[in-house]
């Protein structure tokens, strides 16, 4: 009853700071909006393409034809549009410098085997998509040995838009800027002496904690119901479970609540919460990939899995799973890893929380 007492009470004194929690709420929104007008494309697109064939056509060039023809994504949606031979040289060449021909491939029966040069725009991001696209087994006996890239299947269930891709990194901003609100508020409630009358009147620890961690939980609710509300407006599919991502996105608070108690008990006014507190939001925000995706930085090996070096931020794992559980409804199989280090990390980060508390306040 005493910790419900207590959540009630910190819930008052964050919306008490009605500005902090409107911003809260709506920045990420913001983000999520310039995310959707800045990255419209599509992930899966059909890539116009020219082929012609020299000196004449043979069956073997008809089937290679016949295979672009017939490449078709999970989806159904053609991979390719084929031109064929009905074009001068010139034209194509205008046609590839202005990007409405991806790929000019050149089919040479004159020579054994058969001949294939593809030309394109190297400077063009388009080109490079095009070509992963590209399976040596549409080529009959004489597959390409100059193609590096592996063939990466798209699924339905995967992102079908670079909205899709980068949305989920919108829910790590919004959970990580508890981090600001925890340290502003344990901060204020130590210098006024509020923590203090708390022990004074018998509460433990334990009980300020948790109704601090309940209180704020309140705000993560409200911050996945807005945001998965928007997201869902502007054409956000989700392929996963949801309750799985509720779990992921609470575990996520709670080293967010976590971090925020530890700069809490060091620090002596908002300003320097606020301050402290943005700045180890955002650096998690970016290094967790939400923004963009980071290079890896292997450390050492757990098993057949890699730790990198920002794996010790629990964003980075939560970034994984909700993109893997939200946009490509991976099997089970394939988060063990990533949730059992976002679970080890997390209660790390709140064990530290809870003992730094308890000594600091011993001392005071």
């Amino acid at each position: 009853m005493k910790i419900l007492i207590i959540t009630r009470k910190f819930l008052l004194e964050i919306m008490r700071e009605w500005q902090l929690v409107i911003m809260i709420l709506l920045l990420p929104v913001v983000f999520l909006l310039i995310t959707y007008f800045t990255y419209p494309g599509q992930i899966i697109q059909t890539y116009p393409i020219h082929i012609s064939v020299l000196p004449q056509h043979s069956e073997q060039t008809d089937s290679i034809i016949a295979s672009f023809e017939k490449a078709k994504y999970a989806n159904g949606l053609a991979v390719f549009t084929v031109n064929q031979d009905s074009l001068s040289e010139s034209i194509v060449t205008e046609k590839v410098h202005a990007h409405e021909i991806v790929l000019d491939i050149q089919l040479d029966t004159t020579k054994e085997p058969l001949t294939i040069t593809i030309l394109g725009d190297p400077l063009y991001q388009g080109y490079y998509q095009a070509i992963n696209q590209l399976d040596p087994r549409w080529l009959g006996d004489n597959p390409i040995q100059w193609i590096e890239s592996s063939i990466t299947p798209l699924y339905v269930s995967g992102p079908q838009t670079n909205f899709e891709l980068f949305a989920p990194g919108m829910i790590i901003f919004a959970i990580l800027l508890l981090t600001m609100q925890t340290a502003m508020l344990i901060t204020r409630e130590i210098k006024t002496g509020t923590i203090r009358r708390f022990q004074l009147s018998g509460t433990k620890s334990f009980a300020i904690i948790s109704g601090i961690t309940l209180a704020q939980m309140v705000i993560v609710v409200l911050q996945l119901l807005v945001i998965g509300w928007i997201s869902i407006a502007l054409g956000f599919r989700i392929q996963g479970s949801l309750w799985l991502a509720f779990l992921i996105a609470n575990l996520l608070a709670l080293s967010a609540i976590g971090q925020g108690l530890i700069l809490g008990c060091y620090l002596e006014n908002d300003t320097q919460a606020a301050t402290l507190g943005a700045t180890a939001a955002m650096v998690q925000v970016f290094v967790s990939g939400a923004f963009f995706e980071m290079p890896s930085f292997p450390v050492f090996h757990l098993g057949s899995h890699a730790f990198n070096l920002f794996d010790v931020f629990p964003a980075t794992s939560s970034m994984q799973l909700f993109s893997m559980t939200l946009s490509y409804n991976a099997p089970f199989a394939y988060l063990q890893y990533r949730l059992t280090l976002l679970i080890v990390l997390t209660l790390l980060t709140f064990a530290a929380a809870v003992i730094i508390f308890q000594c600091k306040q011993l001392q005071a």
